[in-house]
């Protein structure tokens, strides 16, 4: 129900003592003067076009929500902009991004890369129906820079508009998306929560790494967090539709985040019509998934449901658990390398509940304590804990990864902001219920106006405290973020450099293909749209990793015997397995025609092996960029960026390019 543009909350009651509850909450405005501004907004939004409608409802509702919180329009351009410059200035930190996702990604796009065992038709754990949304994006960037004719540009800079306007349309979906979780919040919690959870977002190290990140956990983050502030608006249809979205497009295990709205929208809106949405969107979302990943593998398929079962039932000596395994202390430790005093607030919700029974005298959530009402604890209820649901399960995998935790970002500063504001507010006896309502009063006496002046000096007291602790927040997620750019941000630099320097003048000229060869460090390349074309191959040289690699995918073809079109998706490499087994022929054999080698040179004496295939009279650097060597760190300064004394006091390696003169030619001036 809108009106005005508000919108009926879940699980609240309306009518006579909502609209009273409302009025209270507008602060010292005269009745009169509300009434007058209220009837202009109401005829002004009559007569306002849709689009430009429901911007002006969106302003209306923070007008007549006390206190003071940026519009929705100029926090998503800023979220917008900082986002873009996240996916600009950010790098790939998993090889599962790479090797799962950006390598198929350029086999649609270009026909050629590397296949990984999850690829293989006879595993279909990986979904093609989540890439082409992002093939469009990289096919339309190529084309409009095409067709402007503006710059004349090569393959490599194509491939590089490509590879950016995917992460920057992901990071920008992703702004829109908090910036709809700071409007739901501005009017579910009020504006001191939403001016938090701003602040928290931009400044959150989990958000600059997971906003252009391709991974399906990054999608469903993106998907969960417009979810729920659909949720806590009462758009309960399209809340549904979007765990949909991120639980069978994106990742089958985001559904978990939805379970909140599967006990809650029932209640509300009754269980048949919940039924009524999810099956109508799952079966839709469901069908279509099922149609691309079969027409990719060649065969009838679901992979979303192929990860599922994979996952809970694998076969013996195949799972999850095979590629490691860490206890409770590694999710910990990410929390809070990745929000910051967000992670910390995040237990404080908890005992918030134990702090309500013993402010309010042992009721239980009477409203007397912590809370002012016992809607505000049910609403706490209700729209924060799901993200406990998914704590507890992934807490208790023994496999696990850091960007396991991305869907819960956003849903983690939301919650860290309005423990914030809830303790705070308690702390300074400063809430909403002890505003008095507009024109129940006339002169004010003196005393009033000391209680007023004593309520105000509370109020800034409050947000002096709140000042400190989220200023505390924002210094800790820049060094951290800075931390990230500075120590590990060189295999993207260096191939970016390789690539558009070095290759392309150096070697281009010879007209013959060229290999560059990796041993240990081949999880960090960041895939082919940083090598020029199909004449430049990376190889695997074996080294000390003695896992499963990926395979190159076969050439798209036509058919001998009917002339129809037989995809290299829809073929499987030889002895691709689940269980990581290692396969020799996965190695490149003439290592004495490697052109270039890749590898990240340590302090003497740390390497375990030299893998480097390159005759030492023979290897010349071309290339070399500091990488920080965590191992050799403290672990304080390689955590965060202090300045004077991260880049002193900490050990760097260096990542560096050899070239093969024997092979080579000189580069170019």
């Amino acid at each position: 129900m809108r009106r005005h543009g508000g919108r009926q909350r879940a699980g609240e009651s309306s009518g006579p003592a909502r609209r009273s509850a409302g009025r209270a909450q507008v602060g010292t405005m005269n009745g009169a003067d509300e009434a007058e501004k209220t009837t202009r907004w109401v005829q002004t939004l009559r007569a306002a076009p849709r689009l430009r409608r429901a911007l002006l409802a969106s302003f209306s509702r923070y007008r007549l929500i006390p206190g003071y919180a940026p519009n929705i329009v100029t926090v998503g351009v800023v979220l917008i902009i900082v986002r873009v410059l996240c996916a600009l200035f950010g790098h790939i930190e998993d090889c599962d991004e790479t090797f799962n996702y950006w390598e198929p990604l350029h086999y649609i796009t270009y026909g050629y890369g590397f296949q990984t065992w999850e690829y293989a038709p006879q595993f279909a754990l990986r979904s093609y129906a989540f890439l082409l949304p992002y093939a469009a994006v990289a096919r339309a960037a190529i084309r409009v820079t095409e067709i402007s004719g503006v710059f004349l540009l090569g393959p490599w800079e194509l491939k590089r508009i490509a590879f950016y306007a995917v992460r920057c349309t992901q990071a920008a979906v992703c702004a829109i998306s908090e910036a709809s979780l700071y409007d739901a919040t501005v009017w579910r919690f009020g504006k001191p929560a939403a001016r938090t959870l701003l602040v928290l977002l931009i400044s959150s190290p989990g958000m600059f790494r997971a906003c252009a990140e391709l991974l399906p956990s990054s999608f469903a983050m993106i998907a969960v967090t417009a979810a729920t502030a659909a949720w806590m608006v009462g758009d309960f249809e399209r809340a549904v539709f979007l765990v949909a979205v991120a639980a069978i497009v994106g990742w089958p295990f985001a559904a978990l985040l939805g379970v909140g709205m599967a006990v809650h929208i029932p209640l509300r809106r009754g269980l048949k019509r919940f039924l009524t949405w999810a099956a109508t969107a799952g079966v839709i979302l469901a069908a279509l998934t099922a149609a691309v990943d079969s027409h990719m593998y060649g065969t009838a398929t679901l992979s979303p449901l192929n990860l599922v079962l994979y996952n809970v039932f694998p076969a013996v000596g195949a799972g999850p658990d095979i590629f490691g395994t860490e206890d409770w202390r590694y999710y910990a430790r990410n929390l809070v390398l990745n929000l910051h005093i967000a992670a910390p607030l995040l237990a404080v919700f908890v005992l918030t509940w134990p702090l309500d029974l013993l402010l309010g005298g042992g009721a239980a959530v009477s409203g007397l304590g912590l809370w002012s009402s016992q809607q505000a604890a049910l609403e706490r209820a209700i729209f924060l804990t799901p993200t406990y649901v998914w704590l507890l399960v992934m807490f208790n995998q023994p496999h696990k990864e850091e960007r396991f935790l991305a869907p819960i970002y956003a849903l983690a500063c939301l919650i860290a902001a309005v423990t914030l504001d809830d303790i705070t507010s308690a702390l300074f006896r400063v809430r909403l219920r002890d505003i008095s309502e507009p024109g129940e009063s006339g002169a004010q006496t003196d005393s009033s106006r000391s209680e007023s002046g004593t309520r105000s000096a509370r109020l800034a007291a409050k947000n002096v405290l709140v000042g400190v602790v989220v200023l505390l927040g924002v210094s800790l997620g820049a060094s951290r973020i800075a931390v990230v750019l500075y120590g590990y941000g060189a295999p993207l630099r260096v191939y970016t450099r390789m690539c558009g320097e070095e290759l392309l003048y150096g070697s281009a000229a010879q007209r013959h293909r060229l290999n560059i060869c990796v041993g240990d460090e081949w999880y960090r390349f960041p895939s082919n749209f940083f090598l020029p074309d199909e004449r430049y191959q990376l190889q695997f040289v074996r080294a000390g990793f003695r896992g499963h690699l990926p395979k190159r995918f076969a050439r798209d073809r036509m058919s001998k015997r009917d002339g129809k079109l037989v995809r290299g998706s829809t073929q499987s490499p030889r002895n691709m397995n689940q269980f990581n087994k290692e396969d020799v022929a996965q190695y490149f054999k003439a290592t004495s025609e490697c052109h270039y080698f890749v590898q990240l040179v340590k302090a003497e004496g740390s390497n375990a092996t030299d893998a480097n295939p390159i005759a030492p009279e023979n290897r010349e650097i071309v290339l070399q960029e500091d990488f920080l060597d965590a191992d050799r760190s403290p672990q304080l300064l390689r955590a965060y960026y202090i300045p004077r004394q991260t880049p002193h006091k900490c050990t760097f390696a260096k990542y560096t390019v050899y070239r093969n003169r024997a092979l080579t030619t000189h580069k170019l001036s």
